[in-house]
């Protein structure tokens, strides 16, 4: 009479098998498993015959080939027949459609009260960093100064020449220490008396927060 028989009379599963061998070897699980070269987890599996633990059956005819030998060659042929005659039945799945699940496409999208909270917070801070790194782009940033007007080492043939262009309409703007209106759009425009020769003229704009933009032009008066 095999093996195999005598399991089948005796009623006992691969799990009880093992179980009964491992015990009579004075043996923990942990013990088995550092043996065996397994994890104490597929060693609590197969005692338990959760053949879930394994993604598929060959992982499981692996685990009982390593504990078969030892507990000694002979047995591993029954105990892998006990395997088999066990896998079908614990392996079986139920799929979604056979259990008349219905599955919804885009079903984990829907805002939940947690998630909204989640996304009103991040928004909230996203506002808050914003602004702040806002005004401290403000705070240090020189002001714009846009000089239209005079074209730099151009002739003039009048004494009289023409400072125009754009900076921010709160700051203040000089041309060689001569204050220049600016207007509320922030452009300027004023005519300014020049010695004949060559001229510097030196733009300086500083904003309300002390920083300064300069331009200079120079400028030849025949």
């Amino acid at each position: 009479m095999s093996d195999i028989q005598e399991h089948s009379e005796g009623r006992l599963s691969l799990g009880e098998e093992l179980r009964s061998r491992r015990e009579a070897l004075g043996m923990a699980v942990e013990d088995l498993a550092r043996a065996a070269h397994v994890s104490a987890e597929s060693v609590v599996a197969l005692e338990e015959g959760d053949y879930h633990h394994f993604p598929a059956k060959v992982y499981a005819q692996g685990a009982v080939r390593c504990i078969a030998h030892i507990f000694g060659n002979r047995d591993s042929e029954m105990l892998a027949g006990l395997l088999n005659r066990e896998w079908p039945d614990a392996k079986t799945r139920v799929s979604p459609a056979s259990s008349g699940e219905i599955r919804r496409p885009f079903a984990g999208l829907f805002l939940t009260p947690r998630k909204t909270g989640i996304f009103a917070v991040s928004l909230f801070s996203f506002f808050i960093l914003g602004f702040w790194g806002l005004r401290l782009f403000i705070f240090t940033a020189p002001p714009l100064l846009i000089v239209e007007s005079p074209v730099s080492h151009s002739r003039i043939t009048s004494p009289t020449a023409v400072v125009a262009g754009t900076t921010e309409k709160e700051s203040h703007l000089t041309v060689n220490g001569r204050e220049i209106r600016i207007d509320e759009r922030g452009a300027f425009r004023e005519d300014i008396e020049l010695p004949i020769g060559t001229n510097r003229l030196e733009f300086v704009t500083e904003s309300r927060f002390g920083k300064t933009s300069r331009d200079v032009r120079h400028i030849l008066v025949e």
